[in-house]
């Protein structure tokens, strides 16, 4: 049976249409963080979410979203996303 349990994970940035999401997200691949890009449309715009992680705490996740701030010029905000155990 799998188990729900929750992780610290660093979300990096919501970014609007272009290609900035997309620079981005390969920049931080570049840089050796691991993640996705997940993209949705809200109000008719697509927006771009780049999440990096999941991290073993809170702590490790807020080091990384500090070091994304001042290397990438974003603002990353830290939530914990459910993950799945077996």
């Amino acid at each position: 049976m799998n188990q729900r349990s929750l992780h610290p994970g660093a979300a990096v940035a919501l970014i609007g249409p272009g290609r900035a999401g997309t620079a981005l997200a390969l920049a931080l691949v570049d840089a050796g963080y691991e993640g996705e890009l997940v993209s949705r449309e809200v109000g008719g715009s697509l927006l771009l979410e780049i999440r990096v992680g999941p991290y073993p705490d809170m702590d490790a996740a807020e080091d990384a979203a500090e070091h994304i701030r001042h290397t990438y010029d974003v603002e990353p905000n830290v939530v914990v996303v459910p993950t799945e155990e077996p």
